[in-house]
């Protein structure tokens, strides 16, 4: 009996030992898998840090394009307004 006993024991044990096995293991993948994560969304963060940036840079530069474009306009609508107001006045005379 005690024989059967301590055969039923080291099989427990064997299995302890195995589950322990694929604990380890389980733990290893989990500690892989989460770094893998934190690699892709660094990347990610970093992709979409430089994609912003050179949006804004180019937003920025568009800005610049369309206060000159703007200024551009008024003066030359001046100018029409100006040369109509002397074409007015020229006829008037």
């Amino acid at each position: 009996m005690q024989e059967k006993h301590e055969k039923t024991v080291r099989s427990f044990e064997r299995r302890i030992k195995k589950q322990d096995k694929e604990l380890a293991g389980s733990r290893r993948e989990i500690i892989t898998v989460r770094n893998q994560w934190f690699e892709v969304f660094g990347n990610l963060e970093k992709e979409f840090n430089q994609k912003r940036s050179a949006a804004l840079k180019e937003m920025e530069q568009f800005k610049k394009r369309l206060f000159k474009t703007q200024g551009q306009l008024d003066e030359a609508l001046d100018k029409v307004k100006e040369q109509r107001l002397e074409e007015k006045a020229g006829t008037s005379s």
